[in-house]
């Protein structure tokens, strides 16, 4: 009862999230506004989720749960927060009950599943949605740890098969468990006690003593996958433009930055306190932190190694934080963050096993026990509250965004993200000066520049000081391939009767991507406004066939076939927008107006496309 009533416990303290929405910071390219995604499991989207390496990263299997929840909920926020909950309750249970097989506490491993699940470190996680990936693949290397404590205890390649399974899927997900076979070792020696001298007592016979040799031998597999995964890790962080070289970030900075993060996370794991979003990337940390950091990991490194014998958890748990750690420590710099809440997800489950099984036997008499499960109980009730008031930080976009900003400094993405949320409220003029504030910052950030430019043509549609154009043209001298920026200054051509220029725009998106539905849309629907209908259609076809669901340009194209006489055509295009958008008025007038020039030509003139391209 007590280990089913953890995740129920655990699902009750993040209700709330169900209430967030999405947050414009990855949530908009993984979710909202990927074309992929939003389709659903259709055929084309699972062969796009498994060969992509969109955003910097190769993880089918969190493409994919994404297009189910898709599938399941449409684009309803709660839908997607709903999943990462009960993923995140699952792995609770999962923890709780490996570390019960493995060491047969049921207290310690309920307390140590409790501290891991309801953390406040743990929010970031769980409640941004764009962060599946961390509780998927956590979920599946904790699947294959369980497998892993049945191969501990009659090993056998068979059952070694199913510990192999489960992690090759949870690195599909996300290579955060690089490190599982370390850590595998780890609970080699303790509390499996597999590696263990010959003749020694035995704390769980139930685990045979296996020799050294053979430990890392059976495991060659597991270390297989992870050199893997880490060589697709890094090919597609270098397709991206996330992946920083040593050229631009020093090793001495990457070392520094290292020593600082380890030592902060400590440090908020026993005092959660200003979690931000984002922490700036800071190029060099002062020598007398980066000194005082590494003298607190050092000494507790040293500590529980002197311990190890007399107290193994401690070492185990400690081990476990700086091994997991290592892949997002940013040796290998990835982003432009210099450390992350969510980068303590699994690592945190080794400072969790190392306080559950240390605290409990610090002392043996009555009184002592009582007070520790009092206190116990009064950290747990703490890290509750602490989880829910961070929650609320996670209400939208804006709220997590001034957060953050209240808690950094010169967080120039920070202000883009805020002035981005503003410019999607209507808050135009607010929405432009945080981005001014952003450019001041670092002039050279091409999504802060496109984002004005949206935010001035807000302020001044005729563009009379041409600070659209400006700074949609130096979005794109930083980004020359970027089809969002491509896109934004065809529409502005158009609305500025240039249309030459605006259809070599949309031309060129086009030869990029010959995917992009919305420029084939929009390119369609220029050449009919030229007078050219003939040329559009194959590009309205072009549209559709990528985009099956695209209502506008189901919309556009049934105008056309309506002008063009072809009623039955335009019938079918008019039905399909209303398959996407039921309550569409407009769309049913246009399909009676189509019955009846069908059945009786009249003069009527049915309009032509809708709006502007875009």
């Amino acid at each position: 009862m007590v280990l089913l009533g953890l995740p129920l416990l655990t699902f009750a303290v993040f209700l709330p999230a169900l209430a967030c929405g999405f947050i414009n910071y990855d949530d908009g390219v993984y979710i909202w506004d990927n074309r992929f995604v939003i389709a659903g499991l259709t055929p084309k989207s699972i062969h796009w989720a498994f060969t992509t390496n969109f955003q910097s990263n190769w993880h089918p299997l969190t493409w994919l749960s994404l297009m189910l929840d898709a599938e399941l909920f449409g684009m309803k926020p709660a839908g997607f927060h709903f999943t990462n909950l009960l993923l995140h309750s699952a792995n609770v249970a999962m923890l709780a009950l490996g570390l019960r097989a493995m060491t047969g506490s049921l207290w310690r491993s309920a307390l140590a599943a409790a501290l891991f699940a309801v953390h406040p470190l743990r929010v970031e996680s769980v409640v941004w949605a764009s962060e599946r990936k961390d509780v998927l693949s956590t979920a599946l290397g904790l699947l294959a740890l369980l497998a892993y404590v049945r191969f501990a205890r009659a090993p056998s390649w068979r059952r070694m098969a199913l510990v192999v399974l489960p992690y090759a899927l949870s690195l599909a997900a996300k290579p955060m468990l690089v490190s599982f076979p370390l850590l595998l070792l780890l609970l080699d020696c303790w509390p499996m006690r597999r590696w263990r001298e010959a003749g020694s007592p035995d704390e769980l016979p139930t685990f045979p003593r296996t020799p050294p040799r053979l430990l890392f031998l059976e495991k060659l597999p597991l270390f297989a996958l992870a050199l893997a995964s880490c060589v697709v890790t890094i090919i597609a962080a270098n397709q991206g433009d996330t992946f920083r070289p040593l050229s631009q970030f020093g090793l001495g900075a990457r070392l520094g930055n290292a020593m600082v993060s380890t030592a902060t996370y400590v440090g908020t794991t026993l005092w959660p306190h200003d979690l931000a979003l984002l922490y700036p990337w800071a190029p060099y940390q002062p020598m007398p932190k980066v000194a005082l950091a590494a003298g607190v990991m050092l000494t507790i490194t040293l500590g529980t190694l002197l311990l190890a014998r007399r107290r193994p958890q401690a070492a185990v748990g400690w081990l476990w934080f700086l091994i997991a750690l290592l892949p997002v420590v940013g040796i290998l710099h990835v982003g432009r963050q210099s450390m992350a809440d969510r980068y303590t997800y699994v690592p945190g489950i080794g400072l969790a096993i190392a306080f559950a099984w240390l605290l409990p036997e610090a002392g043996r008499s009555r009184a002592f026990r009582a007070a520790t499960v009092v206190g116990c109980l009064a950290i747990l009730t703490a890290m509750v509250a602490a989880t829910r008031l961070q929650i609320t930080h996670w209400r939208d976009a804006a709220t997590i965004a001034r957060r953050t900003l209240s808690l950094t400094h010169d967080n120039y993405m920070v202000h883009t993200l805020l002035g981005s949320a503003l410019l999607r409220e209507g808050k135009y003029t607010d929405a432009a000066d945080q981005l001014r504030i952003a450019l001041q910052l670092q002039p050279g950030y091409a999504v802060a520049h496109s984002n004005l430019a949206d935010a001035e043509m807000a302020l001044d549609a005729r563009d009379s000081k041409g600070l659209v154009e400006l700074h949609l043209r130096r979005a794109m001298q930083l980004q020359p391939d970027n089809l969002r920026y491509l896109g934004s200054l065809a529409d502005l051509k158009v609305y500025q009767g240039q249309f030459d220029e605006a259809e070599a725009h949309y031309r060129r998106a086009l030869a990029i991507d010959p995917t992009y539905a919305e420029a084939a849309n929009n390119l369609a629907v220029l050449l009919e406004k030229r007078g050219r209908a003939a040329e559009a259609i194959p590009f309205y076809e072009l549209s559709l066939r990528h985009e099956p669901r695209y209502a506008s340009a189901h919309g556009n194209f049934g105008l056309l076939l309506l002008r063009l006489g072809r009623y039955d055509e335009a019938i079918a295009h008019f039905k399909a927008v209303l398959e996407v958008e039921p309550g569409d008025a407009v769309t049913r007038k246009r399909i009676g107006l189509a019955e009846e020039l069908k059945h009786a030509p009249a003069t009527t003139e049915p309009g032509g496309p809708e709006g502007n391209p875009g």
